[in-house]
């Protein structure tokens, strides 16, 4: 029987923040990305604060833009 944990890790967002957090050298983007990355794995707001040193607006605003980086890269692949 796979845990909650297996099935967050499946998550196609958790892995693509994964690959682009091992491969991003500008620590800004590495801060945003696992914050938001946290989030989808079920971490609250507020622990990624205290993790991170980031405020709840910031988390809020970058799972955002990540949602509409996901929704244009799906639009993209409905047009082919």
């Amino acid at each position: 029987m796979a845990s909650g944990v297996d099935t967050v890790s499946q998550n196609p967002a958790v892995k693509e923040l994964k690959a682009f957090i091992r491969h991003q050298r500008d620590g800004r983007q590495v801060k945003k990305a696992l914050a938001v990355k946290l989030s989808y794995q079920g971490h609250h707001y507020e622990s990624i604060t205290e993790i991170l040193d980031v405020s709840i607006g910031a988390i809020s605003k970058w799972k955002q833009a990540y949602q509409e980086h996901v929704s244009e890269q799906e639009g993209h692949n409905d047009d082919r």
